[in-house]
């Protein structure tokens, strides 16, 4: 496997974890603890310029996901290390990211590399990737308008577009998206060239996996455990993509709609036929129940 795509494996992996857009705070006591051991919850906070409420919250649930351990320092207060979990995941870092370019977490302090809030943003943002990966190269077409890419990523179509830059321009030294603006598509029908319907639809900017891309793809886990997954392509024909976040989501809205037109017409129809309205009803908690079903069965919830 390639070095960056074993920066993005290790990444999705310690993400399963810790859900980076909600614990970067999570990501960055393990970097503070793999560097410098056993500290108190005082000592984190002070290091890391955390609220203490907010540090204590974390400890506790990453102790929760066994990723730290408390444990008495020969005296009377009690200190947090990783625990074999979360040093594994501390070492993986470190091994993937070891000449990898860019910023650097390094153990023997903060003068030749960089703070654990800074090094965990690269670590975030290069996470951020994968989900656009994913979501793209198990799109029914394999290219996404920015805004479904955006929701996968879970950021905003701004900001996903600043991170996708970094692998889509010209001076970018791995190119993983091709993007395809909307004015040049434009361009290409007037002229009478073939141009596929997902891209006539959308303004703005549309993205495609590069070969770079596709391969980086197919190195990732998540690939060699769906690609043969019957329920995993039925979801894909479904909601036209195979991540899990835009899954989710399109799922909910399309029950959302379901239900509420089902319950309007059980209304209009429950005095003339009662039967008839009770069976639309439970026939749309039978549906919901099955798809959710279908969900967790495919992600193994």
């Amino acid at each position: 496997m390639s070095r960056h795509g074993e920066v993005l494996e290790v990444l999705k992996q310690l993400d399963q974890e810790i859900d980076f857009a909600r614990g970067s705070l999570q990501l960055s006591i393990v970097l503070e603890l793999g560097r410098s051991g056993g500290l108190t919850a005082r000592e984190l906070s002070k290091r890391l310029n955390e609220r203490s409420k907010a540090v204590a919250d974390a400890l506790r649930k990453m102790m929760l996901k066994d990723l730290v351990a408390k444990v008495r320092n020969g005296g009377s207060y009690e200190v947090y290390t990783l625990s074999e979990k979360g040093r594994r995941f501390y070492e993986d870092l470190h091994r993937v990211t070891r000449g990898n370019g860019g910023p650097r977490y390094v153990d023997s302090g903060r003068e030749s590399g960089v703070t654990p809030h800074e090094f965990s943003v690269e670590l975030m943002k290069k996470d951020y990737i994968v989900d656009a990966v994913v979501a793209i190269a198990t799109s029914r077409r394999g290219a996404l308008p920015l805004r479904d890419v955006a929701e996968a990523m879970g950021l905003s179509p701004q900001r996903a577009q600043a991170y996708l830059e970094m692998y889509s321009g010209r001076e970018s030294p791995i190119k993983l998206f091709k993007k395809i603006d909307a004015e040049l598509v434009k361009l290409e029908q007037r002229k009478g060239l073939f141009v596929p319907k997902l891209w006539k639809e959308f303004n703005g900017h549309i993205y495609k996996l590069t070969e770079d891309g596709l391969s980086t793809f197919h190195r990732l886990t998540f690939y060699t455990r769906y690609k043969n997954s019957r329920t995993a392509k039925l979801l894909q024909k479904i909601f036209g993509s195979l991540h899990p976040r835009l899954v989710a989501k399109r799922m909910f809205r399309a029950l959302s709609a379901i239900d509420m037109a089902v319950t309007i017409l059980s209304l209009a129809i429950s005095v003339n036929l009662p039967i008839t309205a009770l069976l639309l009803l439970l026939g749309s908690m039978v549906f919901t129940v099955a798809m959710m079903t279908i969900y967790i069965t495919a992600y193994n919830l």
